[in-house]
């Protein structure tokens, strides 16, 4: 998105210089004229173009730091559950071992 921003302000560039070609015309020569409505138009066109791309492009990164926070957020989880499976691996299981299983509690 990024790129078609740049290349739509390019564009803009260009059209922005042929209008300013088009007003340095002499006398009579310098007057609206359809091709000048045709440039404003399709200038306006443009900005229109580039400013919805804008509000995408704000709105894709909004939704990729969003991404970014919950995924953060998931390995921070993951990494907290691996310790405590660690944990119950080398302390909790020993002690379970010293109890009795639950077919002996019930006296099979």
């Amino acid at each position: 998105m990024e790129y078609a921003i740049i290349a739509k302000d390019a564009y803009v560039k260009t059209i922005q210089t042929r209008l300013h070609l088009h007003n340095q015309r002499p006398n009579v020569e310098n007057c609206r004229d359809s091709p000048q409505k045709a440039m404003l138009d399709e200038m306006h066109n443009i900005q229109v173009t580039i400013d919805k791309l804008r509000d995408q492009l704000a709105l894709t990164e909004n939704n990729l730091k969003h991404l970014q926070d919950t995924q953060l957020m998931l390995e921070k989880e993951i990494h907290m559950k691996n310790v405590s499976i660690q944990v119950d691996k080398d302390h909790c299981a020993r002690h379970r071992m010293a109890f009795p299983s639950a077919i002996r509690l019930r006296g099979h």
